[in-house]
């Protein structure tokens, strides 16, 4: 799934596929999707399913999924524990899926000179979704022990 979002006046591509975690870990050194938990667990996402299903499950479960990415949501007690340069890293992954011609992160981020992330975030998060195939099934029959 590709998109293309504005950054600084510029159109850039993004996209997410099956090879997006593997060129994340070259790049990176670390596995993409325990850092795509650890951001949603800084987020609030990563709560186990049990604590999803109290009072009324249909509710509370949706407004978590919901919170999982909303960075409108996020607190400034959440953003204490996120690395913000884990969202700019994934962004520029999901660039350099799109297009494999982009310089590294940092002569590639070089090139703007404002970087709305809080702006481009939702469109990355959807992409990030939609490969994953995120569902609320497997969110809910995901281990304990993975959050």
């Amino acid at each position: 799934m590709q998109k293309t979002v504005e950054i600084d006046g510029k159109k850039v591509r993004l996209e997410s596929n099956a090879a997006t975690p593997k060129k994340y870990k070259k790049q990176f050194h670390k596995d993409y999707f325990a850092e795509l938990l650890k951001l949603a667990k800084a987020m609030g996402a990563g709560k186990a399913p049990e604590e999803l299903e109290q009072d009324n499950p249909e509710v509370q479960e949706t407004e978590e999924q919901k919170k999982a990415f909303d960075l409108s949501q996020v607190t400034y007690e959440d953003i204490q524990h996120i690395e913000m340069d884990l969202m700019y890293d994934i962004v520029w992954t999901l660039a350099k899926t799109a297009d494999k011609t982009i310089p590294d992160p940092e002569e590639w981020l070089e090139q703007f000179e404002e970087f709305p992330l809080f702006e481009i975030w939702p469109e990355a998060e959807e992409l990030i979704s939609h490969t994953m195939n995120l569902k609320k099934k497997s969110i809910k029959h995901t281990p304990a022990a993975l959050l």
